[in-house]
């Protein structure tokens, strides 16, 4: 289905939000409290719903949390916009998602196919650095926000994604573990941040014997919600425990065996990351004006530059544990708390470390203000965090 933008789609009959009377209070509450953040994409009664509905607790608390992932969205990542741009990132491409319209089983369904188990996670991580592959993933999530909201849009209803997790190919390994416990976590905890609700059910098909090991070690590690969204098919009879969730013409013709070719939609294999790319063999050159700085548990260091219109603020960052890491402005130089400045680039608040592959970015100032380089250890260790960093300004 082609893609429109969801506040035109003039020739296709609109249906107002149906909410209860409880609902439209909150959402009314919440997006007065969110305002001043608020665009008009994101601004949908269901958008906000889906807030309310997956943090527990008063409206305020709420959009302290939504205001948060609202600054992001008006970040140099530009997330209003990225649905509207195909899915061309080297890592989508390397890993694509197969995301159709509708469940046709389920009632307000999207389906979304992820081929994990195939997914070549180490080159990926070897090829990439963490803000990239976070990044690539805001790709992917827009696109399926969109259709989420397209389907909304049409029927007034709230609409939710069937997200299908084929782990064929996954191999039990030590470092399927470090995965686990580092790079995954931190992606989970992204996006609970900034993609509340989204989901109703994870369902994992070609499950090989070992994940249920796995499985209790990551269900410690994930929300009381999204836990209670799992769902693993049998290894045996999963083609058709599937067709629960969704109609074999929204599932992908990978799944065929011989004369039973049911499944319709086309999905490409994922496909490993070339060696020579990765940051290793790429002999890069690190910059030789490089500064480091230790950072105890839970502290934090900006490093602010004075930038004029035009003005462009590089960066190439490199650190030996987990690193929260963004870029603020503010008019003030002697201000300090980020939630008084504006988002530059997105707050990553856990970029797992020790880092493979450097940060590399930059971006243009918009207006003259301080532009703040944002460091911070968000681990619980006795050593410090050390954060190798270069940073050029071009006038």
């Amino acid at each position: 289905m082609e893609l429109v933008p969801v506040k035109a789609v003039g020739h296709l009959q609109t249906m107002k939000a149906q909410l209860n009377e409880e609902q439209e209070e909150r959402v009314a509450q919440l997006r007065k409290l969110v305002k001043p953040n608020l665009t008009d994409y994101y601004d949908t009664d269901f958008n906000l719903l889906r807030w309310l509905q997956g943090h527990p607790g008063s409206v305020e608390s709420v959009a302290e949390k939504l205001n948060e992932h609202l600054r992001a969205r008006s970040s140099s990542w530009k997330l209003d916009e990225l649905w509207r741009q195909p899915m061309t990132h080297n890592i989508n491409v390397h890993n694509e998602l197969l995301i159709e319209d509708l469940s046709y089983v389920r009632d307000n369904i999207v389906v979304v196919v992820d081929q994990c188990g195939f997914a070549d996670h180490r080159g990926m991580l070897q090829t990439h650095s963490f803000d990239e592959v976070l990044l690539a993933t805001c790709y992917e999530q827009e696109h399926i926000l969109h259709r989420i909201m397209e389907v909304e849009h049409l029927t007034g209803r709230q609409a939710w994604v069937v997200y299908v997790m084929d782990l064929n190919g996954l191999e039990c390994s030590k470092y399927l573990y470090e995965l686990t416990l580092g790079p995954t976590r931190c992606m989970v905890d992204f996006l609970c941040a900034h993609y509340v609700e989204i989901v109703k059910s994870f369902v994992l098909v070609n499950v090989p014997p070992f994940v249920n090991a796995l499985w209790t070690l990551i269900r410690p590690l994930l929300p009381n919600r999204t836990k209670q969204k799992i769902q693993m098919l049998s290894s045996s009879n999963w083609r058709e425990e599937i067709l629960k969730y969704a109609s074999a013409d929204a599932l992908p013709s990978t799944w065929n065996l011989g004369a039973d070719q049911r499944f319709k939609s086309e999905l490409a294999r994922p496909f490993p990351f070339e060696v020579e790319n990765f940051y290793c063999n790429r002999k890069e050159e690190v910059p030789s004006d490089c500064k480091t700085v230790y950072i105890n548990a839970h502290k934090s260091i900006i490093a602010d530059f004075e930038l004029c219109v035009g003005n462009e603020l590089s960066w190439w960052i490199t650190a030996n544990m987990d690193l929260a890491f963004g870029v603020f402005c503010s008019d003030r130089k002697d201000e300090t708390n980020t939630k008084k400045m504006k988002v530059i680039y997105p707050n990553l608040v856990r970029l797992p470390g020790p880092f493979m592959v450097p940060l590399k970015g930059s971006i243009t100032a918009e207006n003259n203000a301080y532009y703040k380089i944002y460091f911070a250890n968000p681990r619980t260790s006795w050593r410090p965090l050390t954060v190798t960093y270069s940073v050029a300004v071009k006038r």
